[in-house]
């Protein structure tokens, strides 16, 4: 997987005067909103095809997989063929933490979120930190069922 993120990386140096060009041609900016979507979308596809690759018996299967992907796309959009054994509680938490996640990514391509927090009125910035501690206090709570057993068994 290295290898094809050196090999993806490369290229796009490569071939940076090219997009620039492209870019130029078409009239795109790199601040545009829209064009840092595409981006992200492209490298999402990108790297989850180059997920398939090592999961795969061999080179030819992995295309097959490929091929599977792209021609023969279904998608099931029910609860229980997306996430049959998590319970509603485990969905929002999930929700919630990827959520979180890409609110800080977002506002940290703007600045540090550190700074941003740190901005506010006393008050709201320790309520703030209160949230988030017990939040982690609650959503960070597990229990042996997770683990098999004793927590400390497999070390």
């Amino acid at each position: 997987m290295g290898g094809a993120n050196g090999v993806i990386m490369i290229s796009s140096m490569l071939l940076e005067p090219q997009f620039k060009w492209m870019k130029g041609k078409l009239h795109i900016k790199d601040e545009n909103k829209f064009f840092r979507a595409f981006q992200m979308l492209r490298t999402f596809l990108i790297i989850s095809m180059l997920k398939v690759f090592p999961q795969a018996s061999s080179t030819k299967q992995s295309l097959i997989f490929v091929k599977k992907i792209i021609c023969d796309f279904q998608v099931e959009l029910t609860r229980k063929a997306c996430v049959p054994e998590m319970t509603n509680c485990s969905l929002v938490v999930i929700a919630v933490s990827l959520l979180m996640f890409f609110y800080v990514s977002w506002h940290n391509e703007h600045g540090s979120m550190k700074e941003r927090i740190d901005k506010r009125p006393f008050g709201v910035r320790w309520l703030i930190y209160l949230v988030l501690l017990l939040m982690i206090a609650s959503f960070g709570v597990f229990g042996t069922e997770m683990t098999g057993g004793f927590e400390y068994a497999q070390y």
